[in-house]
């Protein structure tokens, strides 16, 4: 055999086994079930297998932390939710206002309809996702971010229908200097 057509099986074998590293790679950052975050920026993270099933007997748990105490954590469930609906006793989403399990539950989720933004009172979030061995969806994707405080929290909504929720609607909204709320709407709306 040639020197150069070892060269060429040597550097094609190369090839192929750093493109099946980089596939490998790629899998377990977009399948993983649980671990610990630290937000630096916005981000999502989706159970194992979305936008395709979940697989069977799955118990992932994440703790998403903010950057630095005081901060509160804000997460937005994608619309496109799928998780047994058996009154959440198989498949389900748990979040906790928290780092561990024994911090309050903010909510046990799970069927076709996305839960509604939720945000910390602290600087963790932990989300629990549980499947059992049959009936399996399509899971489910989650936005986490910082919550911004203060004049930088400004959004502009300009939808032409839709309904704004203060945080832990329905319930009073505490006061916090700087909060305003305006509408903008033309008059004849």
């Amino acid at each position: 055999m040639s020197v150069l057509y070892n060269l060429r099986m040597r550097s094609g074998l190369l090839l192929f086994i750093f493109t099946q590293v980089i596939l490998v790679a790629s899998l377990t950052q977009t399948d993983k079930c649980g671990g610990t975050i630290e937000i630096h920026t916005p981000d999502y993270l989706t159970s194992p297998g979305y936008p395709g099933a979940y697989p069977p007997s799955q118990q992932c748990v994440w703790v998403i932390s903010a950057p630095e105490p005081g901060q509160k954590i804000l997460i937005n469930f994608n619309p496109h939710f799928d998780l047994e609906d058996r009154d959440c006793k198989y498949d389900f989403v748990e979040v906790y206002n928290g780092g561990d399990e024994l911090s309050p539950m903010l909510g046990k989720f799970c069927g076709k309809i996305a839960p509604s933004p939720i945000i910390s009172s602290g600087s963790q979030l932990l989300i629990k996702f549980v499947s059992d061995y049959e009936t399996h969806g399509a899971g489910f994707s989650v936005r986490y971010e910082v919550f911004k405080t203060g004049p930088e929290c400004s959004r502009n909504f300009t939808a032409p229908r839709g309904v704004i929720k203060t945080p832990g609607f329905p319930r009073e909204v505490p006061q916090q200097p700087g909060l305003h709320l305006h509408d903008l709407r033309p008059p004849d709306v």
